[in-house]
């Protein structure tokens, strides 16, 4: 635990999972970055570096919902999102300037499911 009393991954991420609060992976800086993070029926923020251009997000046995506006972490997934079939992986870019998305948001479709994340800097 930090003296913060947050709670932190061997890797140095805010550890969030028991709270089921955003994954804030502001401090990572080596690209590409892989995550495998477990998801259920709710958004599930991941909140963003700022060289990070484009995410992927993939479920080899579960289909997934990804979605931006409209979503809040931990509640229900808005219907403005997209789906991801089993088996797939989805690529979104993530815009500049005033455009530019602080976090994107993930969910699986039904029960829990091993998510596979990627951060890229383009």
């Amino acid at each position: 635990m930090h003296k913060t009393g947050k709670k932190y991954t061997n890797s140095g991420e805010l550890d969030t999972q028991e709270d089921n609060m955003a994954l804030d992976l502001t401090g990572q800086q080596t690209f590409p970055y892989y995550k495998v993070i477990t998801v259920n029926t709710t958004a599930y923020e991941i909140v963003l570096p700022s060289q990070v251009t484009q995410v992927t997000f993939g479920s080899s046995a579960s289909a997934l919902f990804v979605g931006q506006n409209g979503c809040t972490d931990g509640e229900a997934m808005p219907l403005d999102k997209m789906f991801v079939p089993a088996n797939n992986a989805f690529q979104v870019r993530i815009g500049r300037g005033n455009s530019r998305a602080l976090s994107v948001f993930v969910a699986s479709q039904s029960g829990t499911a091993s998510v596979v994340v990627v951060l890229e800097e383009l």
